[in-house]
């Protein structure tokens, strides 16, 4: 397992998976910051039994599935980095047995997907989601399928389908 590491000042570009797999069981405490991740299929990618990443300062644009998805991975923070251009069902997704994670003070705007900008579904509660600007995504802002999550100090505006812009959704709370 890799622990304790730092992955800065990195440019993954038109990778055929994940720009950056986090995966092992024990790996912790990693270090992502100054990332572009471009025209992957997904652009950070956190296995199950990875914990404590950090993901800062970084840009994804344009990848395919997901940009930051986190399944079966604990207490990791996505801080800061801004998100564009997504064509994916979700932009930042947890799934699985994903608890105790922080998003905050990222933008997340004019993505693509049929999905929520910002998912927190499966088994994911404690998770704190908080001075993010979410706007002009496709399907909706925010999504929370579990229990006992913050949601605090949000900007979520413009979000519409845009075929039906009627059925835009800020934020969701549904289990």
């Amino acid at each position: 397992s890799v622990r304790d590491s730092a992955f800065v000042n990195l440019d993954l570009v038109s990778n055929a998976d994940a720009a950056l797999t986090i995966a092992g069981s024990g790996t912790a405490n990693n270090l992502v910051a100054d990332v572009t991740a471009r025209d992957n299929a997904k652009g950070v990618f956190m296995r199950e039994g990875t914990s404590g990443a950090t993901i800062r300062d970084s840009e994804f644009d344009s990848n395919h599935e997901v940009a930051i998805k986190a399944s079966g991975s604990s207490d990791n923070e996505i801080l800061d980095s801004h998100f564009t251009g997504q064509a994916g069902e979700k932009t930042i997704h947890l799934t699985g047995r994903s608890p105790d994670n922080v998003i905050r003070g990222n933008v997340l705007e004019d993505n693509d997907g049929p999905e929520y900008a910002i998912q927190v579904g499966g088994e994911s509660p404690r998770t704190v989601i908080a001075d993010n600007v979410v706007r002009d995504n496709d399907r909706g802002g925010i999504s929370v399928g579990t229990a006992d999550n913050d949601i605090v100090n949000n900007t979520v505006t413009g979000n519409a389908v845009p075929t039906t812009p009627s059925e835009g959704v800020g934020i969701a709370l549904s289990g």
